[in-house]
């Protein structure tokens, strides 16, 4: 994967609420010291300013793709089983998320499956151990049958 590439995932992950911009910015500092002459964008980004002139990794002028929020999942999936994403964040990425999505997808369909059952929780109609469990279970699935 390019650095633009990887630093393209990182703005969304961002966007979507899956990484804070203090996280962000760790992670973009660390590439910075792999980097013996780095990018005056990465320079730009390490500070806090988005690089908004700068091909693709501007995520307004070029909208993120089905196939970037796909990737998304398996990691997303994983930080959620070690708890390393906790419940009320993974819902509230599950609802960015859907805002980027045609309703025709099967990813929309997760997601709008995944928000509804965390209202079950937070309406007190189910415990949350039963919705994280149905929630891990739904994710599984649908990273083997994406695979």
């Amino acid at each position: 994967m390019t650095l633009k590439a990887e630093i393209r995932s990182l703005l969304i992950q961002e966007s979507v609420g899956l990484l804070s911009k203090e996280a962000l910015i760790a992670k973009v500092d660390q590439k910075l010291i792999d980097i013996s002459t780095p990018p005056s964008w990465l320079l730009d980004l390490s500070l806090g300013d988005y690089p908004s002139f700068e091909g693709n990794l501007d995520i307004i002028t070029f909208p993120i793709q089905y196939y970037e929020l796909l990737i998304l999942i398996p990691d997303m999936t994983q930080r959620f089983k070690t708890g390393q994403l906790n419940f009320d964040l993974l819902i509230k990425s599950a609802y960015l998320i859907l805002n980027l999505l045609s309703e025709d997808t099967d990813l929309y369909d997760l997601l709008n499956w995944i928000t509804d059952e965390a209202e079950f929780y937070y309406t007190g109609m189910m415990k949350k151990q039963d919705v994280v469990q149905k929630i891990n279970e739904a994710l599984a699935e649908f990273i083997n049958t994406d695979s």
